[in-house]
């Protein structure tokens, strides 16, 4: 079992609902829903987002696996507005002198987040012609041209940077962040995203199939103890990278047993 084998165990361990004890007394996931459903109504009517096109219902073929009575299978573009990109003018060209203009490329975007290594700008000119197309820190990019489906947060630093044309934001509405985070980084949605990746000239994911990607849904409450069960686990995957004095099945089968021993009390406990 590799490290990536591992970090998407427990991915999908929690996507289905069985890293945490179910508590169904702390919100439900249909009141989430309704909430998710009134704030866009809400912005759509005050002009700050647009209409979207109604998505396809979900039917019983397309369900993977069973979650919890309590979830629910939503599409992400019920709970999220993914909003386009634009290319910066043709003839221009990025600067590494700074301005008061951060660009954002995909190949700034590394490991769920974005560097600051190799920072590029835009001149008060063609920020002009781009400057709808924006990211800001409580949103989440996912890379849609070149690198397909890479999935992170925004930076404080980065707040407002110009995004590249190869990435779409998502801007989510009372979802927890790093729970959509990790359900898109799992096995689950990054299968859905390599089979849905158009293979004509250079692979591109379009903004309808994002929309259309099939995801769980639980309680706020939930997300949230999800969350903090992921952050208590990934530290044994790290170690699993530092691990360099026993054979390498050894240590792979050693950090991997206190993975499932942690999710064996949560199942036998429920």
């Amino acid at each position: 079992m590799t490290l990536q084998d591992l970090k998407n165990s427990i991915l999908q361990l929690a996507i289905q609902g069985k890293l945490v004890e179910q508590c169904a007394n702390k919100g439900t996931t249909e009141e989430l829903y309704q909430e998710i459903c009134a704030e866009k109504q809400k912005l759509i009517k005050e002009g700050k987002i647009k209409k979207e096109k109604k998505l396809p219902e979900i039917t019983e073929d397309e369900i993977p696996f069973e979650i919890p009575e309590s979830w629910k299978w939503v599409r992400l573009g019920e709970i999220v507005s993914v909003c386009g990109r634009k290319r910066i003018p043709v003839g221009q060209k990025l600067q590494s002198e700074p301005t008061s203009h951060k660009y954002i490329r995909v190949t700034d975007m590394k490991n769920g987040t974005v560097l600051d290594t190799d920072t590029k700008y835009i001149s008060d000119e063609i920020y002009e012609q781009i400057k709808k197309y924006t990211i800001t820190s409580a949103d989440l990019y996912i890379t849609a041209a070149g690198t397909i489906g890479s999935v992170g947060s925004i930076p404080k630093s980065f707040d407002g940077a110009n995004l590249t044309e190869n990435a779409d934001k998502l801007v989510t509405y009372s979802v927890n962040n790093e729970y959509l985070y990790n359900c898109l980084t799992s096995p689950l949605v990054q299968e859905q995203i390599k089979s849905i990746t158009t293979k004509v000239g250079q692979p591109k994911l379009a903004i309808i199939r994002i929309q259309k990607l099939l995801v769980p849904l639980p309680s706020l409450a939930e997300q949230k103890r999800i969350v903090a069960k992921i952050e208590e686990l990934l530290p044994y995957c790290k170690r699993l990278e530092s691990i360099t004095q026993q054979p390498p099945a050894q240590s792979r089968w050693v950090v991997w047993t206190k993975v499932q021993n942690k999710q064996l009390k949560v199942a036998s406990s429920g």
